[in-house]
Order: structure tokens, then sequence, then C-alpha cells
């Protein structure tokens, strides 16, 4: 399962993986009649789900066969919230009641939230590494 941030980033991801040719399942406000269906299904094998991080909360997903053996549900996060409580329901999403499962977010050093805590020291680093021109010789 793939948590983003808004409607928009969730159509982008859609968009890379058709391009890619994977099948996956997208949840996102434009598909609400939908939601529990494709959020109890994200916990089978091979199941791609990409959902907005508050779709579908309330609905338990059940791992397939084969998918405890593997790990449990991974849940990728593309950005953080300002809102820890929400970073922590996506994290919720796996490893429920006892199954196994993991969370990893994945943010750009591009992201407001990571730019509003970067130390000075950081900053002037990622600008030098930015500004920095290679040439071949």
């Amino acid at each position: 399962m793939v948590g983003t941030a808004s409607v928009e980033d969730s159509e982008e991801l859609a968009a890379l993986l058709k391009n890619k040719g994977l099948k996956f399942e997208l949840l996102n406000a434009k598909n609400h009649a939908r939601e529990a269906e494709i959020v109890a299904l994200a916990g089978q094998r091979g199941q791609i789900t990409i959902s907005t991080n508050m779709a579908g909360r309330g609905t338990d997903i059940k791992l397939g066969p084969g998918v405890k053996e593997l790990g449990g549900l991974f849940v990728i996060g593309t950005n953080r919230h300002e809102s820890r409580r929400v970073d922590n329901q996506l994290c919720g999403r796996s490893g429920r009641q006892g199954d196994p499962g993991m969370t990893r977010f994945f943010i750009s050093l591009e992201d407001p939230l990571f730019k509003r805590f970067i130390d000075d020291k950081e900053e002037k680093a990622t600008q030098k590494v930015n500004d920095d021109t290679f040439y071949d010789s």
C-alpha cells in the first residue's frame, strides 16, 4: 500500500505505475463507493494499492495466503505530514491486530516539511550540491 498526501499525488503515481504496465487499485476521493472493498483487498499477495493517507480508515486489511510469511503488509508513505497523527494512521495500516508488517516513508529534500526543519549547515550543503557544476574532462 502506498499512502499519498493528495488526490493529485495519487493520480500522478498511478500514471507512473500504469506507464510501467503495473496493475494497481487507486483509492482517493474520486472512487469513494469502492473504498472499503479496495482497502480490504490491499493485503493480498502482489496487490498494489495507492491511497490518499486518510482514505479507508476503519476498514480492516486482511492478509491473503502467504502474505504473513513474506513479512506482512508493506506500507510506503510518500511524504510526512504536519500532523503526526496522520502519519501514525498510515503506519497503523501495517502490523494490525498482531499481523506482521512495516512502514517506510520516503521524502524529497524539496519537501516543505523537510525544509522547515533542516538546519543551516545542512541547507548550505544541499545548496552547494545543487550549485556545483560538473565538467567532463
